[in-house]
């Protein structure tokens, strides 16, 4: 007779597989005069940026680049 797992039919027991996890990298930059923090878009490296990066040097999201805008 066989066991209830199906073993001494040859069928094998498998673990359904997980999805591996996604991880996102998020890069920020601070306002040199403000002291805001501004989300990098992806692939932007922070390393390129300034040392005393402002919040008008923000090119990637248009009529955002003010210190005026909330964080």
């Amino acid at each position: 007779m066989a066991s209830a797992s199906g073993a001494g039919l040859g069928f094998r027991y498998t673990a359904p597989s997980t999805a591996a996890p996604v991880v996102i990298n998020e890069n920020w930059v601070c306002c040199h005069e403000c002291q805001k923090w501004r989300l990098l878009p992806f692939g932007k490296n922070p390393c390129d940026l300034p040392e005393e990066w402002v919040c008008c040097m923000l090119d990637w999201l248009h009529g955002m680049n003010r210190c005026s805008v909330s964080e």
